[in-house]
């Protein structure tokens, strides 16, 4: 990740969206599909400096609650919220937590930095227990390949993908999409079930 797109993901403008947009687009899909994560566990797979930690905590009052990170600097920052989180630094492709552990994983636009981002959401299946819910909002190729001619902002070609082979990818993976907002065939909001095989 370069230095601009880091200073964006801590960005006041970021934790606006995440807040006000990615957020509450999750909490709506959860209504409409009957949905609680009241007293459950959570991960926040990605959780950069803890910022979406801090939302989870707040909307869902978790019974525990678990964020992971590749960047040790961001998972220092995540460590210092006020979130009482237990914060992992962590590959999400190789995560070493216990199988069926979480009752949902939110996945916050990160998987487009991930090149081995089907193997992330193999192991984030792994993670989760049967029947639970992946909440993942992401950035397809057009819009990735736009920030990087317009911002220079760079990303790995093996990460980014098409929403058809995205949805392929949660197939794979074992997730049913329940729910979903795709704007400007673009930027996509998908709430998914794990389901039993």
């Amino acid at each position: 990740m370069d230095t601009l797109e880091q200073y964006f993901i801590n960005s006041p403008l970021k934790k606006v969206m995440q807040k006000h947009f990615e957020l509450a687009v999750f909490k709506k899909f959860l209504r409409s599909n009957g949905r609680v994560l009241a007293r459950k566990t959570l991960l926040d797979a990605g959780c950069g400096s803890g910022y979406g930690l801090k939302l989870l905590r707040e909307a869902f009052h978790p019974r525990e609650l678990f964020g992971l990170d590749i960047l040790p600097r961001e998972v220092q920052l995540a460590r210092l919220q006020d979130t009482q989180a237990t914060v992992l630094l962590r590959d999400v492709v190789h995560t070493s937590l216990p199988p069926a552990t979480f009752d949902a994983v939110f996945i916050f636009t990160m998987l487009h930095h991930v090149p081995q981002w089907r193997e992330g959401l193999q192991e984030m299946s792994r993670i989760l227990k049967p029947h639970g819910l992946l909440l993942v909002d992401e950035l397809n190729k057009e819009l990735v390949l736009f920030f990087q001619q317009t911002m220079g902002i760079k990303h790995p070609k093996e990460a980014q993908f098409e929403w058809p082979e995205f949805v392929q990818g949660l197939n794979a993976a074992g997730f049913k999409i329940i729910d979903k907002l795709v704007l400007f065939n673009r930027f996509g909001l998908f709430l998914c079930e794990k389901m039993i095989r």
